[in-house]
């Protein structure tokens, strides 16, 4: 005799002992056991649920997968991208570098040229003094001739 069968005859039997008589007792059983049988899923109706719940967990796993290989791929690109911009900001760094040498050594000539400058303007000064006497004396001696 299955489980089943046993609670509809304790049922029956509870029934019949609470005064119920037989025939509206039987009916009793058989509508709630009918309610019962309608609510109880089948093996089928779970095995299906449980198929259909590994295949929607297959599909998960799968996109992940994807999604993860996409996320390594996109990581690994970064890595190649960031080696460039390291390669370049040393390349800029030894540039910036350079650009200070060379304006180091601009200041320095332009101080030298400063220099070299002032110490024109001095001996333009000695000469302008020198041609100032020679033109005068050359005057005086023009005069002398002429007026001799």
């Amino acid at each position: 005799m299955t489980l089943t069968m046993m609670n509809t005859h304790k049922a029956f039997k509870r029934l019949q002992r609470a005064g119920i008589n037989d025939r509206q007792a039987e009916a009793m059983v058989d509508i709630f056991s009918a309610l019962k049988q309608d609510n109880a899923l089948s093996r089928a109706d779970v095995m299906q649920a449980f198929q259909r719940q590994n295949q929607h967990i297959f599909s998960l796993s799968t996109q992940l997968k994807k999604t993860e290989s996409c996320l390594r791929t996109d990581v690994d690109e970064l890595k190649a991208d960031v080696s460039v911009l390291k390669t370049d900001v040393a390349v800029l760094k030894t540039d910036v570098s350079v650009l200070k040498t060379d304006v180091a050594e601009l200041k320095t000539d332009v101080s030298v040229l400063k220099t070299d400058v002032g110490s024109l303007k001095n001996d333009m000064r000695w000469v302008q003094r020198l041609l100032m006497i020679m033109t005068t004396t050359l005057l005086m001696a023009t005069i002398k001739y002429v007026l001799a």
